[in-house]
């Protein structure tokens, strides 16, 4: 069936019902403020403190952006981050531009001022979470076939040579997107917030195999590496 647009479909479907609860959503003016930038770009850099208490934990004004972002009731209970450092090491498959699945996925990282180019910091194509003409083209491309390794993967890579961001970036213009960019820090903060949309393209830069890049990530299982994902195809008004 995806020969003929079932996996379009359920994109689609997906990204309306989204919508419609971000729509529906009542918001402060810090979340309200970074809606438009969330929806054109699909990530945001914030500064880490503002969003956290003292001691790390999500404040208020995070919980209120995730809930923007995600388009749903945001986390069950404030946000802990724990140090979970990444060692590179050659042929990592999160090297691969690819998305995490279909319908829209939050997740968190904090990278320290630190964090550069070398560091191997994630990579993501701008506005690549919307169901723009150019996502459901290649969208279509990949799917149509039920290739084995598409079906197999819980991730869809961006092709079947498993391109990182560099590589990617030759072709992906003909394909409808922007490059991927590398997310760095912020400048003058210590410590950057970054919440991403996965069902976007991005990666994990690449790096020389060893190097490590410390960062903090969301602890425990139950908040899936930011906003606990729910069913997406839930009724609007349901939480």
């Amino acid at each position: 069936l995806n020969s003929r647009g079932l996996h379009l479909l359920r994109v689609l479907l997906a990204e309306r019902m989204s919508d419609r609860r971000r729509d529906e959503g009542d918001y402060g003016d810090d979340a309200a403020r970074l809606r438009e930038q969330w929806l054109r770009d699909g990530y945001l850099l914030l500064d880490f403190d503002k969003y956290t208490s003292s001691q790390g934990v999500g404040n208020a004004l995070l919980e209120d952006v995730l809930r923007m972002t995600s388009a749903s009731p945001g986390p069950t209970e404030p946000l802990e981050f724990v140090n979970r450092q990444v060692v590179h090491v050659a042929n990592d498959p999160q090297y691969a531009l690819h998305v995490d699945t279909f319908h829209p996925v939050i997740k968190l990282w904090v990278y320290d001022h630190n964090v550069t180019l070398d560091s191997g910091p994630m990579h993501y194509v701008p506005g690549s979470h919307r169901s723009s003409v150019g996502k459901l083209r290649w969208l279509y491309e990949r799917t149509r076939d039920n290739d084995p390794q598409v079906i197999m993967e819980p991730s869809l890579r961006y092709d079947a040579a498993n391109s990182p961001a560099l590589a990617a970036n030759a072709k992906l213009a003909d394909t409808g997107f922007e490059l991927a960019t590398p997310v760095l820090p912020l400048p003058h903060v210590p410590r950057t917030l970054i919440i991403a949309d996965t069902s976007g393209l991005h990666c994990r830069g690449v790096a020389q195999a060893g190097a490590a890049r410390p960062q903090l990530r969301p602890m425990g299982a139950h908040n899936d590496g930011g906003v606990k994902r729910l069913n997406p195809f839930r009724p609007v008004g349901a939480a």
